[in-house]
């Protein structure tokens, strides 16, 4: 077995996995884990969800990106310490509400009540998990996926927020599909 020294920190896994493109922002490395780190990242306009704003207009809805690079000296030798996997999370993030119970409409950096109602009747994305779709191989120093392609740490976020931003446009879809099914039904019942 070739030799390799297992990430012992957040700073260390971003570094392998590269520069990450300038959309994401706060990254945060986590203090409960060896290696894992958040990035933060806007939603697109044009999106069937609307993201909750604030007085002055920014965006307190954001996606949360988490990145867990599972240590090998953590796991009791279930994986193949070369090939080291990567939890991976996106959600849908409330800025305000990460450091705050309630909320005080009052305060400029809180989401206006108006937008925090437009952004509940929306439709909002799916949170999404990865547990074993992604793993850090050591002996080529890459991100793997289990369909054994190669990415960098940027398509890596790429790869999960677009899946991610995706759900709540098939949300959208299928929402305005059911709706037309339903109105055509109940058409032809009124109408024999």
């Amino acid at each position: 077995m070739s030799e390799y020294k297992p990430f012992e920190n957040a700073e260390e896994l971003r570094k392998a996995m590269g520069d990450f493109p300038e959309e994401y922002v706060e990254f945060t490395p986590f203090k409960d884990m060896r290696a894992g780190f958040s990035v933060k990242r806007k939603y697109p306009s044009g999106l069937p969800f609307i993201p909750a704003k604030t007085k002055t207009g920014e965006d307190d809805s954001v996606a949360l990106i988490k990145v867990v690079y599972l240590h090998p000296d953590d796991n009791d030798g279930k994986f193949n310490p070369l090939r080291v996997p990567l939890e991976i999370s996106v959600s849908v993030w409330s800025r305000w509400m990460a450091n705050h119970w309630g909320y005080n409409f009052d305060d400029e950096k809180c989401p206006t009540k108006e937008s925090l109602e437009l952004s509940k009747a929306s439709m909002k994305p799916l949170e999404l998990r990865s547990n074993n779709a992604f793993f850090f191989d050591h002996s080529k120093g890459k991100i793997i996926s289990t369909g054994k392609k190669e990415l960098t740490g940027s398509d890596l976020l790429n790869l999960i927020f677009e899946r991610h931003v995706r759900t709540a446009r098939l949300i959208a879809g299928d929402w305005v599909q059911t709706k037309k099914r339903f109105y055509c039904r109940l058409a032809r019942f009124f109408n024999g």
